[in-house]
């Protein structure tokens, strides 16, 4: 039962942080900037927290499930993806596509590689 209260809360913080992003980026910009931002810092979340609290199941949990899955915004990712389809924005498209998944992926290591050196 406590595991599954931490992940809600923790999964609320993280959505809180998403939507706080969405506040302050989402205005005037030509692609999603605050999704792509939201999956970049939960994917290096993830790979920090992965090695940091290696040694705690509870702790992994409410950051890896509760925070970082209420953070990571992969329904808004295809969401915004096929928005730019429908206004025949392929480019800006494929462009969003490969950025939130390169530089997402770039910012897991960076986080794994920080979580080992402390």
């Amino acid at each position: 039962m406590w595991e599954t209260l931490c992940v809600g809360a923790f999964g609320g913080l993280g959505a809180l942080l998403r939507y706080s992003l969405v506040v302050l980026f989402a205005k005037g910009q030509l692609i999603s900037f605050h999704s792509l931002l939201a999956n970049v810092i939960g994917s290096f979340c993830m790979g920090l927290f992965s090695y940091l609290f290696i040694d705690s199941h509870y702790l992994q949990t409410a950051l890896l499930v509760g925070f970082c899955g209420g953070l990571t915004t992969f329904s808004s990712f295809i969401f915004e993806t096929t928005m730019h389809l429908r206004r025949k924005e392929i480019f800006l498209s494929l462009a969003y596509l490969v950025a939130t998944v390169v530089v997402s992926l770039i910012f897991w290591f960076f986080g794994v590689f920080l979580g080992r050196g402390l």
